[in-house]
């Protein structure tokens, strides 16, 4: 059982019955699951030379991508992830600071 702030890695490539959409047999998987309307804007810390990788919604919508195809180029970074509809803070512009 995977609790939300919690991650889950794939120590094996998947065969033909993925568990993701569109899941690749040659791709090492990593997911981490976020409650963000319980526990409120998070921030997610990529490490380097990671990637890529990708943020999507609870029904699949694309958010970012991270890592070496995100806004940090694969040096690393930190992701605010804001919960839907969330005004109480002002971001950069970009999402860059």
């Amino acid at each position: 059982v995977v609790r939300c702030n919690q991650g889950v890695y794939f120590n094996r490539l998947m065969d033909s019955d993925p568990l993701f959409l569109t899941g690749n047999t040659d791709t090492v998987y990593a997911s981490l699951f976020l409650h963000l309307e319980r526990d409120g804007p998070t921030v997610v810390e990529v490490p380097a030379k990671m990637g890529p990788g990708t943020v999507n919604d609870a029904y699949f919508r694309f958010v970012i991508d991270t890592g070496s195809v995100g806004l940090d180029g694969g040096k690393g970074g930190k992701y605010l992830i804001l919960p839907p509809n969330y005004t109480d803070l002002d971001p950069p512009e970009g999402g860059a600071a």
